[in-house]
């Protein structure tokens, strides 16, 4: 059997060499994707280091919020807490308000099937 690649010329080829041929370019081409992933998605972007700042002699992780040291992870929990504000204006809204109630809660489910699914009707 005789290996010709793709770019070399032969005279003849046969549906086989043909196939064969296809098979290498293939190859090569998801070979080829799977590197330049690879590299994209891994290799070249290394994750960055957790950025901190310091706040009253503690320093304070950007991402959790906790501190490392200084004050207490109590405090620095507490101090993040109190900083969300959480808006519920929307209840008052006349569009929410004017929203039909269907149905009764909790839903009552009855007996679903029989007792021996196995038997004939």
């Amino acid at each position: 059997m005789n290996l010709n690649l793709p770019f070399q010329k032969s005279s003849v080829t046969t549906p086989q060499e043909k196939r064969q041929q296809f098979l290498i370019v293939g190859l090569v081409v998801i070979t080829t994707a799977t590197l330049i992933v690879l590299y994209f998605g891994f290799w070249r972007s290394s994750a960055p280091a957790p950025s901190a700042i310091v706040d009253e002699g503690a320093i304070i992780d950007e991402g959790t919020g906790l501190t490392g040291s200084g004050t207490s992870g109590v405090q620095a929990i507490e101090r993040v807490i109190n900083q969300i504000s959480f808006d519920i204006s929307f209840l008052k809204d006349p569009l929410f308000e004017s929203l039909k109630d269907y149905g009764e809660w909790p839903l009552e489910i009855g007996q679903k099937g029989r007792s021996n699914p196995f038997l004939s009707y």
